[in-house]
C-alpha cells in the first residue's frame, strides 16, 4: 500500500465490490481486473491491516467482524470521494458548501431577513 493508512480507495473499492458480488471474479468482472488482482489487492489490504476481513470458507464471501466494520466505513469513504469527484468536475465552486451562523436576537432581527436572501444565492445549506 502506497499510503500510512494501510488501504486507499481502490483497494476499498476492490473490497466492497467483492463483497457486494460475492466472489473475487464476479469482483474482476465488475471492475474490469483480472482475478488475480483483485485477490492480491485484497491479501496486501488484510496484510497492510493486520486482519483478516473476509471469511473465504463461505460461498459467497461474508465478511469477518473487522470485514463488516470496514465495508461500513468503506461504503461511506467511497461514497464521499465520489461526490468530491462530482463536485469538482462540474466546477461549481461560485457556491459555498455549507453556511453556519449565530447571531444576538437584535442582530438578527435587525439583519435577518436579508442577510438570509443573501446567503440563499450562494447556498442551499444554511443555518442562522
Amino acid at each position: 500500500m502506497r499510503s500510512g493508512f494501510g488501504f486507499d480507495l481502490r483497494s476499498m473499492e476492490i473490497f466492497v465490490e467483492t463483497l457486494e458480488q460475492g466472489s473475487q471474479s464476479a469482483a474482476a468482472r465488475s471492475l474490469g481486473l483480472k482475478q488475480s488482482s483483485v485477490s492480491q489487492s485484497l491479501a496486501n489490504l488484510e496484510q497492510a491491516l493486520g486482519v483478516t476481513l473476509l471469511n473465504r470458507h463461505s460461498r459467497p464471501l461474508e465478511p469477518t467482524g473487522a470485514g463488516r466494520f470496514f465495508y461500513d466505513r468503506a461504503k461511506r469513504l467511497l461514497n464521499e470521494a465520489r461526490s468530491t469527484r462530482r463536485e469538482l468536475v462540474s466546477g461549481a465552486f461560485g457556491r459555498l458548501h455549507q453556511v453556519r451562523m449565530a447571531l444576538v436576537d437584535s442582530l438578527a432581527t435587525a439583519v435577518g431577513q436579508p442577510l438570509i436572501e443573501v446567503i440563499r444565492r450562494h447556498t442551499s445549506d444554511y443555518t442562522l
